[in-house]
């Protein structure tokens, strides 16, 4: 934080540990006496470990990640995000292919207990706002190729949240190398980068409109986002 000049203020506890007391000029009990700094870290085979739950101190592994967040003893954590749409009249699970519906299952743990449906989350993406309904889902009607951020939160007026801020990075494929006109023209070397560089949404084509790859134009500047 010191080194992205976010401002901040520490304390030393009873046990002589230290802790936060104060985030961007948010400070501890600043709702009523509610809410503290708290931290989390998300490990790699995808669940929260709470500070209240560590045998001493949290550890960052590999891969892992800390979470800085503003709550109490009822803020919960989105863990996990599910993705659904159809292909071929059927539903799959995975990243969702361009334009294509699609649709946001989003799950919550509280330091008891993970993987609970989160109601009530509201989500955004590009902009556009949903929240998530009983079952923590939301329906979206397609979005462009590429990598979009996708910002979830629980906040509530004047009280502390309900659950902690999470963004997940969304990527949406463009279409399969074979629904394109000129896919014969790809070069044997190139074809498995170029359908992977498309299954990760790098690339779209020389423009949104058009089924046309163009790989033998020496511009290549068509990259999706």
């Amino acid at each position: 934080m010191k080194h992205a000049g976010i401002a901040y203020e520490t304390k030393t506890d009873s046990s002589g540990q230290q802790v936060m007391t104060s985030i961007a000029g948010i400070k501890a009990g600043q709702y009523g006496g509610q809410g503290s700094w708290r931290s989390a870290v998300y490990g790699r085979f995808g669940s929260w470990m709470c500070e209240e739950n560590a045998a001493g101190r949290l550890y960052i592994e590999e891969g892992g990640t800390l979470l800085l967040y503003y709550g109490n003893d009822k803020t919960e954590l989105i863990d996990q995000i599910e993705k659904e749409w159809i292909y071929n009249g059927q539903t799959v699970s995975g990243r969702p292919s361009a334009h294509t519906p699609f649709k946001l299952t989003v799950r919550k743990s509280n330091p008891a207990i993970g993987g609970l449906l989160a109601s009530g989350i509201t989500v955004t993406i590009d902009g556009k706002k949903k929240v998530t309904d009983a079952k923590g889902v939301t329906a979206w009607n397609g979005l462009a190729p590429g990598v979009h951020v996708v910002t979830m939160t629980g906040y509530r007026n004047g009280t502390v949240p309900a659950a902690a801020k999470r963004l997940y990075y969304l990527t949406v494929s463009a279409p399969e190398r074979a629904s394109f006109q000129d896919r014969a023209q790809v070069a044997d070397w190139a074809t498995d980068g170029m359908s992977n560089a498309l299954w990760h949404g790098l690339i779209q084509g020389v423009s949104a409109q058009s089924s046309i790859l163009a790989p033998k134009k020496r511009w290549r500047a068509q990259n999706s986002r």
